[in-house]
Formats: structure tokens, sequence, C-alpha cells
């Protein structure tokens, strides 16, 4: 799944969405090759710096709360 750079405040809410959909991906393409994935991991991740900006301003929201 490609994340845009421009990601919003809002699409960062929407990260159970974002889980949901990649699973389906995941299991219609698996289901093809008759396998099921049972655990992802993700490493590394780099996220641009505007996706940055938007989670650092999330957080801030959250702790002036």
């Amino acid at each position: 799944m490609c994340l845009l750079p421009g990601l919003s405040d809002q699409a960062l809410a929407e990260t159970d969405m974002i889980n949901l959909d990649t699973r389906q991906i995941l299991d219609a393409t698996a289901a093809e090759w008759g396998v099921e994935v049972a655990l992802i991991e993700l490493k590394d991740i780099q996220p641009p710096d505007s996706m940055k900006r938007a989670m650092a301003r999330r957080q801030a929201r959250l702790y002036d709360h």
C-alpha cells in the first residue's frame, strides 16, 4: 500500500481502516496461492516529512487536551 506524502491528519486517524484495507489485499492475494498470512511486521518505515509533520501536530493536540 502506498501512503501519499500529503497524508492528512484525518487519514492518520483512520489507521483502523488502513489496517483493514491492507488485510483484505493480503488475504485476497495470499488466497490465490493457497496460503494464509498470519502476521505482518513492518520495519524501518521512513515516512515522508509531510507525514512526520502531520503526526507531530496530532501528537501536540493530544497533549494539549
